[in-house]
């Protein structure tokens, strides 16, 4: 047996093609595949098949995998597919996926080695995004022993003399992850400006801060800081990438609730019961750019969306309904429009048990006693 199919050692789950093995006779064959190998090995299939015509193909793999990636709240995972004949392994194939459904022509190795796991290269922020400045995480994955160990953050700012002044910074990037996380918020890079800017000419705090940029290898992010920008909500999510990104948006959001009861007549008197309520939030953005636009459409597919609070909380919420406005003037941008809801919160009862001081208190046998 062996496999016809070209494929690299790394893919992204949209780039995962159907396998195909030569195989000869008709004797049936155990295909099990496995993910996560070197963190977690767990079984995703476990089946048998034919060969026809000399041939065993294995179709829709990258869904299969990307369904237990997104579960899992996996980023990349090493795959092994393996075939047996009753309890002898004959062959087996071996590839790293990475979490992407979206079809991309770019190989998956040379982008994991040029960009943060983000489809942006730059970033819109609000200033004074403090409440939320531990979740702007920048998130990359390199091979091992060809990680940086250190990333530069380069800040600009405007003098008030309207001249530019650059602020540069290296910080070292610890730990043995394949996977890392940078946290690189507004405040956090106003501190770090702070420790590091020897005084001349102006304070720091008489510069405006107008744009930052992260780099880490050849991986280059950029924020920029929009004073005017006022942004009215704000949603931490899972991206196609399955690692966490937070996106404000200008919106304005309609809150609609709605109140269903069931009435009962009993003695000559209406009762209500059976009320439900529930609450629906209508958001429609102020014009996207066509990138913004693209972006957002991630935080309507993410399988994961937090609402952030204006105390900085994070409150679970269920995206039920999506419409986005596309035109092809020039002057014009998108507007995508969504709706969602609260995730229900169920309070948690403690389980009575011998172990509890309640023992015993409920176990008198209960008789229903009619008159």
């Amino acid at each position: 047996m062996n496999l016809v199919t070209s494929i690299t050692q790394c893919l992204f789950t949209s780039q995962i093609p159907p396998l195909e093995y030569a195989q000869a006779g008709i004797d049936p064959l155990n295909v099990q595949i496995y993910g996560d190998c070197e963190e977690n090995r767990h079984r995703i299939l476990n089946t048998t098949i034919y060969p026809v015509n000399g041939k065993v193909i294995l179709y829709d793999l990258g869904p299969l995998i990307e369904e237990d990636m997104r579960n899992g709240d996996i980023t990349e995972s090493v795959i092994d597919v393996s075939f047996y004949s009753g309890n002898n392994r004959i062959l087996s194939t071996p590839f790293v996926a990475y979490h992407c459904p979206f079809s991309t022509n770019v190989d998956c190795t040379r982008f994991l080695a040029n960009h943060f796991l983000s489809s942006l290269t730059a970033k819109r922020i609000p200033a004074g995004s403090s409440s939320d400045k531990e979740r702007l995480w920048l998130n990359y994955s390199a091979e091992e022993g060809n990680a940086p160990n250190s990333y530069t953050l380069t800040a600009y700012f405007l003098t008030p003399a309207d001249t530019i002044f650059t602020l540069e910074m290296t910080f070292p990037i610890t730990g043995y992850y394949v996977r890392k996380a940078l946290a690189i918020g507004y405040d956090a890079v106003w501190d770090a400006c702070d420790s590091n800017y020897d005084p001349d000419e102006y304070t720091i705090e008489e510069m405006k801060l107008m744009y930052y940029t992260v780099k880490a290898g050849a991986r280059l992010f950029t924020y920029y800081v929009d004073y005017d920008f006022k942004p009215t909500q704000r949603f931490h999510f899972k991206n196609v990438f399955n690692v966490e990104e937070m996106i404000y948006l200008d919106a304005v959001t309609v809150t609609k609730t709605d109140t269903e009861r069931s009435i009962a007549t009993s003695h000559g008197q209406s009762l209500f019961y059976d009320q439900v309520d529930s609450q629906e939030y209508e958001v429609t953005t102020a014009p996207l750019s066509t990138e913004e636009a693209d972006w957002a459409a991630q935080l309507l597919l993410s399988h994961k969306v937090q609402r952030v609070e204006k105390d900085g909380t994070f409150t679970d919420i269920l995206i039920t309904d999506m419409n986005a406005e596309v035109t092809d003037s020039d002057e014009e941008h998108r507007r995508i429009k969504f709706t969602y809801r609260l995730k229900r919160q169920g309070a948690t009862l403690t389980t009575l048990t011998e172990t509890n001081e309640v023992t015993r208190k409920f176990s008198a046998q209960f008789n229903n006693k009619f008159a």
